[in-house]
């Protein structure tokens, strides 16, 4: 009377058993692997964008244009307010901002003139 075991042990005598076992096996060991690439390429977009946005970072720091001429900051004043002389003494003055008294006298001169 055979049991399909191995005498003295618990194991099978089945030799599809051991062809199971052995294909399961190799299916675990090599098979199941992800390759090392894939946790990157799940997040290929967002390191890419992040890529990029560093660069622009960087060449926005190292940005060594020369400021704007004057006449460039002057066409710009008079296409923007022509006629407007607060608007005009506001962007005329590059360094600093207008003294807080200049401010008011021109605030006052214009509600005069209304």
């Amino acid at each position: 009377m055979s049991t399909g075991r191995r005498p003295g042990t618990r194991l099978p005598d089945d030799p599809a058993y051991w062809e199971d076992l052995a294909a399961r096996s190799v299916a675990a060991a090599f098979g199941a692997r992800e390759p090392w690439w894939r946790g990157v390429s799940d997040a290929a977009f967002l390191l890419a964008a992040s890529a990029v946005l560093a660069l622009l970072g960087g060449a926005l720091l190292l940005d060594d244009r020369p400021p704007r001429a004057p006449t460039e900051a002057a066409a710009f004043t008079a296409a923007l307010a022509p006629d407007d002389p607060l608007l005009a003494s506001l962007l005329s003055t590059p360094a600093e901002p207008p003294p807080a008294a200049a401010l008011l006298r021109l605030v006052a001169t214009r509600e005069a003139e209304r």
